[in-house]
């Protein structure tokens, strides 16, 4: 358990570090980021305990997400970074998770990792549903997964992003009609780089399995619960909606500061009454999202991915609304690169995309709830 004092200190220092090493390196989207730097932040918020940093247990990102009030101290820890640097905490989370999986599977400390969900595999339409919920699969849902889900020289390409990773975890399809965990070094992959359209700190890559590539560990994704891929998932989407939430914060809190500074019409813009209906819907959007999180629900079965999914799935409007909103305030400085603004809301939609798109998640959920089977239809 995780007492209000340790969960005070904990989130303040992430704060320090937050504004102190990342945020002159990332909120400056004109300028090329340094990408040693970027790695020496990270290797830092390895050092802080903020990542899991070898072997020794703490209170480092998904350590404690078994417990409900450590699951909660890693979102506000994930939405806390996000509103310095999106990009940077989306890395540590999917270096987190990565880790809390190998850990849990008994495979030694990997160091550099990421676990690769959304550009390879996703949600497999609604066929992975099925197949979380138990249900018979026909032959379409076993292609379906064979085609998302297997990687081999002859698949299609996948997509992933990083900054330092140099080993990858992917969730791969059998055979026997179950899901394995894959750990390949990056030199097993042939990687060309993408363009996408945010998170500009990181490095995105279309990647395809070289024919003679091994993987370096497997384990399989049902063998303890930190490994069920469905509890992954779910980790996987909260995180996801705790850096939307950060993202939200920290548009809302650049739009009041320049509210409060810049003078038009004889008056500070916060006088105006149209930018005042803009902060407080972006103010809004932002505390919602921040609620939301803090209701999210220890991932440890399917009724908590499907919750988590849920409430992420119809915050996407609300969450992107929030950061237009911000940016609107600034008029059209907000489309300037000097000012951030355009980088947060492409870097809010960009991560709506991930995990599944709303509409996708939501023919997610039916399937779980078997509400899209040809049974159900009268």
């Amino acid at each position: 358990m995780v007492n209000v004092d340790d969960r005070a200190a904990i989130l303040a220092e992430v704060d320090r570090f937050g504004e102190r090493q990342l945020a002159p390196l990332t909120q400056f989207p004109d300028r090329a980021p340094d990408r040693a730097q970027l790695c020496a932040a990270l290797s830092q918020a390895a050092e802080m305990g903020i990542l899991p940093h070898g072997d020794e247990p703490g209170f480092a990102l998904w350590e404690l997400a078994d417990d409900a009030d450590g699951f909660q101290l890693h979102l506000e820890v994930l939405t806390t970074l996000a509103r310095h640097s999106a990009s940077l905490a989306l890395e540590m989370h999917l270096t987190a998770l990565a880790q809390r999986i190998l850990r849990a599977a008994g495979v030694a400390y990997a160091g550099a990792v990421s676990v690769v969900l959304d550009g390879h595999g996703g949600l497999a339409r609604y066929s992975l549903a099925r197949y979380f919920a138990g249900a018979a699969l026909d032959a379409e849902d076993t292609a379906i997964l064979q085609q998302y889900f297997n990687v081999n020289a002859r698949t299609a390409p996948f997509y992933f992003s990083t900054l330092s990773a140099e080993l990858l975890l992917l969730p791969v399809w059998q055979t026997s009609g179950q899901l394995e965990w894959h750990l390949h070094p990056k030199e097993n992959l042939i990687c060309e780089t993408v363009r996408v359209h945010g998170l500009d700190e990181t490095t995105h890559y279309r990647a395809s399995l070289k024919t003679s590539a091994i993987p370096l560990a497997t384990c399989p994704a049902n063998a303890v619960d930190a490994c069920r891929y469905e509890n992954v998932l779910a980790i996987h989407s909260a995180g996801l909606l705790a850096i939307q939430a950060g993202i939200a914060g920290a548009a809302y809190a650049r739009a009041k500061e320049y509210a409060a500074t810049r003078s038009q019409g004889g008056c500070l813009i916060r006088e105006h009454a149209a930018v005042q209906q803009l902060l407080m819907n972006s103010r809004a959007g932002a505390q919602i999202g921040r609620a939301l999180v803090t209701s999210l629900p220890v991932p440890q079965d399917i009724a908590a991915l499907s919750d988590i999914m849920e409430k992420r799935a119809g915050m996407q409007e609300q969450l992107y609304s929030s950061v237009t909103d911000a940016l609107q305030v600034f008029g059209g400085y907000g489309y300037m690169q000097d000012y951030g603004l355009e980088k947060l809301l492409r870097d809010q939609n960009h991560l709506a995309q991930l995990a599944g798109s709303p509409s996708q998640t939501r023919l997610f959920l039916a399937a779980l709830e078997n509400l899209n089977s040809v049974a159900e239809v009268v």
